[in-house]
C-alpha cells in the first residue's frame, strides 16, 4: 500500500499509521477465518471502523487510493471465505456419497448372509464357470468353516508361514563365529577379500524343484488338471557339481558322478581347483571351504598342508555366509523352468549358465561382506537374512 506525494508531512504520517492499522486487522482478518463466526464478525466490525477513522482523515486522491485498496483486500477476504464454503460443501456432498456406498454394501452383506447354502451354490458355480462346491466321491455340500482365530491373526498380520531353521550352536561356537567376524573380517575392504577363492558344491533337479510349491486354488479343485504340477518317477534324478570363483573370474565348474567322498574332493582339489588358481591368481590366495566333513578329513588336511595352501577361518555350525550359496540359488530359479532331458543335458545347461555370469554380480556380493560379518554380530551368530 503507496501513499502518493504531494501532500504536507503530517498528513503522509497520519495516512501511513491509518493504512498500517487497515492492514493488520485485514492481515488478522484473514488468518482468522477459520474461527467462529462470532470472532470473524468482530474483526469485520473493526476493519469497519478503521475504515470510517481513515475516511474522517483522508480526502482526494490519497482517500480514493486507500479506498481502492481496501475494497480490493475486502475483495480477497470474499473470495476466501467462498472458496471456503466451496470445500465445505464438496466435503458434505463426498461423506454423503461415502455413506450411501456403506449402507448399500451392509444391505448386499446382510441379503447375502441371510441366503441359504443353495443360494450360496448358485453364485459360486456363476463365478467359476460352473464347477461345484461338492466333496469329491458324492459327500455333502459343504461351507468353509473359518475359525475367529484365523480372522484375529489375519487382521493382525500373522499369516501362515514355513518355519525358518538355524543350526543348534553352543555357547563356544557362537563365541567362536562372532570372533572371527569381529576381529578380522568386519574391517575387511574389497582389497582384502580380493585374493579368495570361494567354493561350494550344490545339488541341481533335473525336474521339478526340491522346496514347497503353493498354489491358489478354489475349493474342491484339488485334482483338476490345470491345479496340479507334473512329477515323473524316481524325481528324475539329479545332478551334482562343484564350483569356486574369485573378484578377477568364474571358476570352473566340475561335475561329480557317484558320491562325493574324500577322494573325490581332494581329486577336485588337485587336478581342478589348484591349477586354475595358479593360473589366475599366481602363488599368493586363499582357499574358502566349509566344514562338511568330507572338507575337513584327515586325508584332505594333508594334502593342503602338502600343497601350502592358506585356508580362511570358518568356524563349525557358522551361519550360511558364503556369497556362492546366492549364485547357487540364482542358477537353480533361472534353470528351474528349462527341461533337461538327461543328466548331460542338465549339466550342459548349469555349465553354460555359470560361465554367463557377469563379474558385477560377483563384485556385489563380495562388497557384502562386511555387511554380512555386521549382521552376524548383530544377530549374536544366528540366522540372518543373508
Amino acid at each position: 500500500m503507496s501513499i502518493v506525494g504531494g501532500f504536507s508531512s503530517n498528513m503522509v504520517c497520519d495516512l501511513n499509521s491509518h493504512a498500517k492499522l487497515l492492514s493488520e486487522l485485514l492481515d488478522s482478518l484473514m488468518s482468522d477465518l477459520n474461527q467462529p463466526a462470532k470472532i470473524v464478525l468482530a474483526k469485520c466490525q473493526d476493519v469497519g471502523a478503521a475504515h470510517v477513522n481513515m475516511n474522517e482523515k483522508c480526502c482526494g486522491m490519497v482517500f480514493d487510493q486507500l479506498g481502492e485498496t481496501f475494497t480490493e483486500l475486502i475483495t480477497k477476504v470474499e473470495c476466501v471465505r467462498s472458496k471456503r464454503e466451496a470445500v465445505k460443501s464438496w466435503m458434505c456432498v463426498v461423506s454423503y456419497v461415502v455413506d450411501s456406498i456403506k449402507s448399500g454394501y451392509m444391505e448386499e452383506w446382510a441379503k447375502k448372509k441371510r441366503s441359504n447354502n443353495h443360494q450360496v451354490q448358485n453364485s459360486y458355480q456363476q463365478a467359476h464357470g460352473g464347477s461345484s462346491m461338492v466333496r469329491p466321491f458324492g459327500k455333502k455340500n459343504f461351507t468353509v468353516d473359518v475359525r475367529k482365530s484365523i480372522v484375529r491373526g489375519h487382521e493382525l498380520g500373522a499369516h501362515p508361514n514355513i518355519l525358518a531353521t538355524q543350526f543348534d550352536c553352543s555357547s563356544s561356537q557362537i563365541y567362536r563365529i562372532l570372533k572371527n567376524n569381529r576381529n578380522d573380517h568386519l574391517s575387511w575392504g574389497p582389497r582384502e577379500w580380493a585374493n579368495h577363492i570361494w567354493s561350494d558344491e550344490s545339488n541341481f533337479n533335473l525336474f521339478g524343484t526340491d522346496g514347497i510349491q503353493w498354489i491358489r486354488r478354489p475349493i474342491g479343485s484339488r485334482y483338476a488338471p490345470q491345479y496340479q504340477s507334473p512329477t515323473v518317477k524316481h524325481e528324475g534324478g539329479s545332478v551334482m557339481v562343484w564350483g569356486c570363483f574369485s573378484d578377477t573370474s568364474m571358476g570352473p565348474l566340475k561335475r561329480i558322478v557317484g558320491t562325493m567322498e574324500r577322494y573325490v574332493y581332494e581329486d577336485i582339489l588337485e587336478n581342478t581347483m589348484r591349477p586354475w588358481a595358479r593360473a589366475n591368481l599366481g602363488r599368493l590366495w586363499v582357499f574358502q571351504q566349509d566344514n562338511d566333513p568330507k572338507h575337513t578329513s584327515g586325508h584332505v588336511a594333508n594334502w593342503l598342508r602338502r600343497r601350502r595352501v592358506d585356508l580362511l577361518e570358518w568356524p563349525s555350525q557358522s551361519p550360511d555366509l558364503n556369497p556362492i550359496e546366492h549364485m547357487w540359488e540364482e542358477r537353480k530359479r533361472r534353470l528351474k523352468v528349462v527341461r533337461a532331458s538327461n543328466a548331460n543335458q542338465k549339466f550342459a545347461q548349469l555349465e553354460a549358465a555359470w560361465k554367463s555370469i557377469p563379474m558385477t554380480v560377483v563384485q556385489t556380493l563380495l562388497d557384502s561382506m562386511p555387511r554380512r560379518c555386521q549382521a552376524v554380530i548383530d544377530a549374536k551368530a544366528y540366522p540372518t537374512k543373508y
